[in-house]
């Protein structure tokens, strides 16, 4: 996954804002990234966690509606 600058922010460990490496991941890839992996099941929790919401929304991209 590319978007291993955004693994903290998702999982929640990562306090306020995420970091501008992840904002930066999230704005080249755009938020379909993360519906290739909605039928993983190491992942799939992340990709409808609110947690992900409010980092896309952070970040000024579009969430995911996978």
């Amino acid at each position: 996954m590319q978007l291993s600058p955004c693994v903290s922010a998702f999982a929640g460990e990562a306090q306020g804002a995420p970091s501008s490496a992840c904002c930066s991941k999230l704005k080249a890839q755009g938020s379909s990234c993360l519906c290739l992996y909605k039928d993983d099941p190491k992942v799939r929790r992340i990709v409808s966690s609110s947690r992900t919401k409010r980092v896309f929304n952070a970040c000024k991209v579009p969430a995911p509606n996978c």
